[in-house]
């Protein structure tokens, strides 16, 4: 039985669960919503007693071609509302039509409705063997029938204030507290910095292992382990892999926000932003949920920026499209985002934060990305282009990072070698000094604190005083002998240089805890899930610290969280 032509845009109405002229800003920043351009004149036509339709309108009404190019068109432009109204005619005057369906199928595809895209898809490709349309249809329909199949048995869960769906594996349930939380937060945060609050629900896919993203998107596979990608922002939605997707975790909560910038970005320039500078914003406003302004960058990533601003080896903006999940390797990708950072970080000295939103506001209304800076920064994009390339070089503080580890390194479980199945070690680039960790360990694990100290000293000889792995080592062996003082002294460095490093925000929750310092205990415990909410001695520290502040609900759901996560 055919959907009636009004359910399309039911269905538009349906994804923000409300009304479809319902609004979700803040009142001081709800948009008037106009109608697309074809409705306005169609409404003036009737209002004026004329009975004749433009004969524009009439040759593009007779052309189911063109009206499912049209609507196709709208849906890349992430404008779904001109979407549905232009699959609506084409249902009303062609309702089986290939080109009628296939539309139809995209846009249902893009609402989250994907029985119904697959659906359509199918109708669509009754008549599709041999004809021109026929190759790009049948890619559409794997992505979405391949999408449709991974999720299909993921539970769904609404955010406390129905701004957010995420579908997900159960065993990621345990994510859902904190993810939410971050979702909610970056809502209102980013809304302010980019002027954009989403009216409909955000849809949000967790998958349980990176390389289902390339199955899922149009993302080569060999990219998604070559940068190792985690995140992704395509279809009206958020993707991305767990964070036990990684052996020791990863930002996951920035990495949401990240891609949640992306998100408002498109729904709110309708897609006009090139990658270099979606990138941009979304990297300098990644933190901004937490309530923080001007979030620096890691300093592993500082230190490479300024190792190959020195070489001369920058990526080039033209080198970061289409994707910068598409460079050759994680150390390309993690430069990109850093030399993009540092463009916004300039704007934003010039001119203050608002210059982000007066930058999206020139793309929205029709200026190209050079142009909108010339409107912002108040000169040619040539000339910002210089002053900023000189002000990195000259006036920009440089940090170097003692030792070669990075800590935003991120190690796919699912890529196997040794780095994957011993996670702890992995970035220790010298043989013999894993050895004296690895023998370090052997005998911590059997009670010889004393001897896995003399070899944790052997390996620090080699490695230096502030290498994560040697140090966190050196800290897990000092609590064992009951310091917890000299092994919060052990990290102090560490965490200073290697923030993404959660064993060291683990480690300082128990000396903390041990200590009587409870409430400090909580933020480690904060930084170290917010990166690996997948090590149950995450969530039994957070039952310390909780059983001592008298929080016993608290501790009892923690003490169930590290069950859950067991391996």
């Amino acid at each position: 039985m055919r959907a009636s032509c009004s359910s399309v845009m039911a269905g538009v109405a349906a994804s923000r669960g409300r009304g479809a002229c319902g609004a979700r800003g803040p009142a001081s920043h709800r948009r008037d919503r106009v109608g697309p351009a074809w409705a306005v004149l169609l409404a003036t036509t009737v209002a004026l007693g004329l009975l004749v339709v433009p004969a524009s309108l009439q040759a593009q009404a007779s052309d189911p071609w063109r009206l499912s190019s049209e609507a196709r068109r709208a849906i890349s432009d992430w404008d779904y509302e001109r979407a549905a109204t232009v699959v609506e005619q084409a249902t009303g005057r062609f309702p089986d039509h290939p080109g009628t369906r296939w539309a139809r199928g995209e846009l249902m595809y893009h609402l989250g409705e994907y029985e119904e895209a697959v659906r359509q898809l199918n109708l669509a490709l009754q008549d599709a063997a041999g004809q021109p349309w026929e190759v790009p249809l049948r890619t559409l329909h794997e992505l979405v029938s391949n999408t449709a199949q991974t999720v299909s048995g993921y539970e769904r869960y609404v955010s406390p204030d129905g701004l957010f769906v995420i579908l997900h594996e159960p065993r990621d349930a345990v994510l859902m507290p904190w993810a939410a939380a971050t979702l909610e937060a970056a809502w209102y945060q980013i809304g302010y910095s980019v002027g954009y609050w989403p009216e409909d629900p955000v849809r949000v896919e967790i998958f349980p292992r990176a390389s289902l993203l390339s199955v899922v998107s149009s993302l080569p596979a060999e990219a998604v382990e070559t940068t190792s990608t985690i995140g992704l922002c395509k279809y009206n939605k958020l993707m991305f892999a767990s964070p036990r997707a990684a052996a020791r975790g990863y930002p996951w909560r920035d990495t949401l926000a990240h891609e949640y910038v992306h998100y408002v970005i498109s729904r709110a320039t309708r897609n006009r932003v090139p990658v270099w500078l979606h990138e941009g914003i979304a990297k300098y406003l990644e933190s901004r949920w937490t309530g923080a302004w001007d979030a620096p960058l890691n300093p592993s990533r500082e230190d490479l920026l300024g190792r190959r601003l020195d070489a001369g080896d920058f990526i080039t903006f033209e080198e970061m499209s289409p994707s910068i999940a598409l460079l050759p390797s994680q150390e390309d990708a993690a430069l990109a985002y850093a030399e993009v950072y540092t463009v916004i970080e300039y704007l934003v000295l010039r001119r203050g934060h608002g210059a982000i939103r007066e930058l999206l506001v020139a793309i929205r209304d029709g200026a190209t990305p050079e142009e909108a800076f010339a409107i912002v920064a108040g000169e040619d994009w040539p000339v910002f282009e210089r002053n900023w390339m000189a002000w990195l070089r000259n006036e920009r503080p440089r940090v170097q990072v003692p030792g070669t580890f990075d800590d935003e390194e991120i190690v796919l479980r699912e890529s196997g070698g040794e780095q994957a199945e011993n996670a702890e070690l992995a970035g220790m680039r010298s043989p013999q000094a894993r050895d004296f960790m690895h023998l370090g360990e052997l005998l911590r694990a059997r009670g010889q604190i004393r001897a896995a100290i003399r070899e944790y000293r052997k390996a620090e000889a080699l490695m230096g005083a502030h290498h994560p792995v040697v140090q966190n080592g050196m800290a897990r062996a000092l609590l064992d002998t009951g310091e917890p003082e000299r092994a919060l002294a052990a990290l102090r460095d560490v965490v200073r240089w290697y923030p993404t490093y959660y064993l060291s925000h683990l480690n300082r929750a128990d000396a903390l805890n041990r200590l009587g310092r409870h409430d400090d205990a909580l933020i480690e415990l904060e930084a170290a899930v917010s990166i690996n909410p997948f090590d149950p001695r995450v969530h039994e520290q957070f039952a310390v610290a909780f059983d001592a502040l008298g929080r016993p609900d608290d501790a009892l759901r923690a003490r169930d969280n590290a069950r859950r996560v067991e391996p």
